[in-house]
């Protein structure tokens, strides 16, 4: 409030504080959520009480910082910045494209593409190392992520599957040998649990019960994820590169609508990996 209705009631410096202040409450509200979010992945720092039929904390400083809960905040903040570079590139392009407000434009679709291109970096290197703490911890959700089914050494990623209608099993696929097995553990000839090895394990360890996830969805929001973020990354890089040295933006018919959908392109990707 203060900020919004304070640009000519408070000096600069504090104007500018308050702003600060939301953004650095907003971070710690969204490492606690996160924090949550991750323990219910990954529960750490419990005792079961059976008289009362619940989990109880015992250390709540573990739970704050577990790799999991860390790891999960290095990736969804950079994914949010991501989207705020691409709302600013995207406004200032379509302004410089109607030739409004140029010369405020023309550095800020710079600032946003730049943003875009540095945040997509980290979330990139926290992702994969997001992937290989999911196969240590959640080996199940690895596997029904790439529609797995068999336990494989040197195991493909899959760029396209087709499954059965009830994601039983796959019918066909296109991939790419051995890069699953090294984003799973950073080893090409790595083994990665299958679909069907995790179920008949976790029917003997928790007894009989379906503990196979909705595996085409898991597969394709996967998939969405990453292919949405990509297509931002790769269009604020295009940007960037036409407009160097002041260079004039694409005049072709495809830019102009690529650019006013490019705000919502990362809001895609990050909602399919709220699914995933």
């Amino acid at each position: 409030g203060l900020w919004i209705f304070g640009w000519d009631r408070l000096s600069k410096k504090l104007h500018l504080a308050t702003i600060w202040l939301a953004a650095i409450g907003t971070l710690l509200s969204a490492y606690f959520i996160l924090a949550a979010n991750s323990w219910m992945q990954h529960p750490v720092a419990y005792t079961y009480n059976a008289a009362k039929n619940r989990a109880e904390l015992t250390d709540i400083i573990e739970v704050l910082t577990q790799k999991t809960a860390v790891v999960t905040f290095f990736h969804t903040i950079p994914s949010a910045i991501f989207t705020g570079g691409a709302f600013i590139a995207g406004i200032s392009a379509w302004l410089i494209i109607k030739k409004k407000d140029v010369v405020m434009a023309r550095p800020t679709l710079k600032l946003g593409a730049i943003t875009m291109i540095l945040s997509f970096i980290v979330i990139s290197v926290t992702g994969d190392y997001t992937a290989k703490i999911m196969t240590e911890q959640q080996p199940m959700k690895m596997a029904a992520a790439e529609a797995l089914y068999d336990t494989t050494d040197s195991a493909p990623f899959s760029l396209f599957t087709v499954g059965t209608l009830d994601g039983s099993r796959s019918v066909f696929q296109i991939d790419v040998p051995s890069v699953l097995s090294f984003l799973a553990t950073g080893d090409f000839k790595a083994t990665v649990q299958g679909v069907n090895d995790l179920q008949a394990q976790y029917e003997n360890t928790y007894g009989p019960g379906n503990y196979t996830p909705n595996i085409p969805l898991a597969y394709w929001s996967f998939r969405l994820m990453i292919g949405f973020g990509a297509i931002a990354f790769f269009l604020a890089l295009f940007t960037l590169w036409r407009t160097r040295k002041g260079g004039e933006l694409p005049k072709g018919r495809w830019f102009l609508p690529s650019m006013i959908a490019l705000p919502f392109i990362p809001l895609l990707a990050i909602s399919f990996g709220w699914i995933f």
